[in-house]
Order: structure tokens, then C-alpha cells, then sequence
């Protein structure tokens, strides 16, 4: 008993010396900077648009690129059997969307230096507007997801515990005039002297002119997105857009760049051949329709067996090594992963073309061209 109580005294005199707030776990970070914030937010975005894991995006699986041979559930359209739901809104409004927030929460208390008060005014306007970019980027991806959603009231629990449900249209409205103002506002300064925001921007390095690209081609995104349900201001949001200029070739695309080990790997790279897992093939209705027109990206896209190219039928199963398998793209760690590239963008300008008789960006040849470099 003397012994026990000893060793008590001993741990209670050098606990006593430690000078520690009761309040503050010392296992957490109280302070940070918006680069980290930028790159978790960047990070966990691309994540999820390149994901094909079944608990988080199983669009390639709904387009039918992609089918399943083992577990078919979402082959055939079950979305229940796992909350992918609950996960999708966790990836962007917790891991996208709140840190985000909190990026433009440090920058707009900012107090800068001296050496910084004549350039601070333009580069915090640039760095707010590449951060709100992103944020729209991220309401459009949940606003064509689920339709309604929560927005006005979005990413603040403390003030909203239970947010509202705004309007799908109302909310694409809102994100269009949230564009052509970060639009405008990245027209003056430079994103650089924020302490680590250059470094923490992982897709364009807080260069304002690749995110003013990038802001347009978004632009031209949201105004395709609403081409049949409110064509007017789809009209002139595209011809804007084109205007402004957007993504032409593939040095504007916007990637964010994976590292070749875990946890920093491509998504795909994860799920597919560092899990072991030998599920995902390709779908028979993509196959066999780049079959039909002998389309030349068929080798970036998918494996041959036997010197074809052969798609699984829908939410059927079967053995992985009787089907295509993906491309070597996806069996390679460090493969970038897509935000907005040029090809896409081809397409929407190949749209507004279409069905406004604009003229391509630089030419139609060259959004052919892009087209086929997908």
C-alpha cells in the first residue's frame, strides 16, 4: 500500500508542474493555415470525384463504363444495401466544404504585415475567390446528386445544426453569379504572399490566371447543367463562358497530383490493386459501343483479352479475368486525379455549339481533337 501510494505522489508532482488548460486537448492543432486547409479540401474532393469505391461514388457503375463481377448490388442500381448517401454528404460538406469555410474564415481575419499592406487588398480577393471556386465546384456536384439540398445554411453547424433544403434551381442560380464574381475578382493580384497558400493549392499552384480558366469552364459547366430547364440564362452563361476562356488543351487541365505511396495514392490505385480486390470490369454497354465505332481510346480505357475487348452485361457478375479489366491508369499510383479537364470541357463547348451556334473556343477541329484524348 506505502508502495502504490508513493508511486501516486510521484505521478501527481510531475503532473503539477505541467502549466496545461484543463480545456485544451493537447492532442489536437488549435491553430492552423489555410494551405493545409486547401490541400485537405482539394485532396478529399478529388478523392471523392475519382473514387470508385462502392461506399462513396458508384457513378461509373450507374453510367454502366464499369460493371461488377462479385458484389452486383450497385450494378444493379441498389444504393441502400450500403449508406452512400450519408457518405457522399460527409465527403463534401465535412471534408470539402467545412475546411474551405474555415480557409476563408483565417484569410478574411488576416492581419497582414507591413511588408504586406500594399499587395494584402488583391491577394486576399484572389485567394477568397479560388476557395469560393472550389465551393462551387462542390455545390454543383451535390446539387446534380441529390437535387435539393442544404446551402444557405450549409457547412455551419454551430448556427445550424439542422439546415434548410434550398431549391436545386435557385441554388444553380446563386452559383452562377457566385462564378462571374470570382471571375472578376481574380482579374487583379496574386495569390502567392498568404503564408502557404501557394504551396497548400495543389491544383494550380494559387495562380489566378489557370483558376480564372478554370472558373470560366466551370461557368460553362453550370450553364449546360441548366440548358433545358432555364435556357436563357444557360445561353448567355455559355456564350460568357467561351468568352472568357476556358480549358483548350490538356497543360489547363485541373489535377490534383497523388503520390506514389499510401496514403497519398490515386483512389483508384486503392481500390483496385492495393486492396487486391478483382471486382470492377468494364460494362458492356460502353464496350461494346467503342466497339462499334472502333474508337481509339479503347487501349487508355480498358485491357484486351484474347485481343478484344470485352464488356460485362449489367449487374450480371462473373469471372474478372473473362472481361476487360480498367487501364493501366488506374493500376498506377500517382495517376492524377480529374477535376475539370479540357476533353470535358470539349464536350460542353461541342453543347452550347450545338444548340446556340457558337463557335468553338479555338476551332471544331480542335474539339474533336480533345474529344479523342480523353
Amino acid at each position: 500500500m506505502k508502495k502504490i501510494i508513493a508511486i501516486l505522489a510521484v505521478g501527481l508532482s510531475m503532473t503539477a508542474c505541467v502549466n496545461e488548460d484543463a480545456n485544451t486537448d493537447p492532442n489536437s492543432a488549435y491553430s492552423t493555415v489555410p494551405g493545409s486547409l486547401i490541400t485537405y479540401a482539394q485532396k478529399e474532393l478529388s478523392d471523392y470525384t475519382n473514387t470508385p469505391s462502392v461506399n462513396e461514388n458508384n457513378f461509373r457503375l450507374t453510367m454502366q463504363y464499369w460493371q461488377e463481377t462479385t458484389y452486383v448490388n450497385e450494378s444493379n442500381y441498389d444504393f441502400t444495401n450500403r449508406n452512400v448517401s450519408n457518405q457522399i454528404y460527409s465527403d463534401n460538406y465535412v471534408n470539402v466544404l467545412n475546411n474551405l469555410g474555415k480557409a476563408k474564415t483565417i484569410i478574411s481575419a488576416y492581419e497582414p504585415t507591413a511588408d504586406e499592406l500594399a499587395t494584402w487588398p488583391a491577394n486576399k480577393k484572389t485567394q477568397l475567390a479560388i476557395i469560393d471556386i472550389l465551393q462551387v465546384y462542390t455545390f454543383q456536384l451535390l446539387v446534380d446528386t441529390f437535387g435539393n439540398i442544404p446551402y444557405t445554411q450549409a457547412a455551419n453547424l454551430a448556427q445550424y445544426p439542422l439546415p434548410a433544403y434550398d431549391d436545386g434551381a435557385t441554388i444553380y442560380a446563386d452559383l452562377i453569379t457566385r462564378i462571374n464574381a470570382d471571375i472578376t475578382a481574380l482579374s487583379s493580384g496574386t495569390a502567392n504572399s498568404f503564408p502557404t497558400f501557394a504551396d497548400g493549392d495543389k491544383i494550380y499552384g494559387g495562380d489566378p490566371a489557370s483558376w480564372k480558366t478554370f472558373a470560366n469552364s466551370l461557368k460553362l459547366k453550370l450553364a449546360i447543367g441548366i440548358a433545358d430547364s432555364n435556357p436563357t440564362l444557360a445561353q448567355t452563361t455559355a456564350l460568357a463562358a467561351i468568352a472568357g476562356g476556358v480549358m483548350t488543351s490538356p497543360a489547363s487541365n485541373a489535377h490534383f497530383p497523388y503520390l506514389p505511396a499510401s496514403p497519398n495514392y490515386n483512389p483508384l490505385y486503392e481500390n483496385l490493386e492495393a486492396s487486391g480486390r478483382e471486382d470492377f470490369v468494364g460494362g458492356k454497354t460502353l464496350v461494346d459501343y467503342m466497339n462499334a465505332s472502333n474508337d481509339p481510346r479503347r487501349p487508355g480505357y480498358f485491357t484486351t483479352v484474347g485481343g478484344q475487348y470485352i464488356g460485362l452485361p449489367i449487374g450480371e457478375g462473373g469471372e474478372f479475368a473473362e472481361y476487360s479489366h480498367a487501364g493501366d491508369y488506374a493500376y498506377t499510383p500517382d495517376t492524377p486525379g480529374n477535376i475539370i479537364t479540357a476533353t470535358e470541357v470539349a464536350f460542353y463547348v461541342a453543347e452550347a455549339n450545338a444548340r446556340w451556334n457558337t463557335v468553338c473556343s479555338t476551332s471544331s477541329l480542335q474539339c474533336e481533337q480533345l474529344l479523342l484524348q480523353s
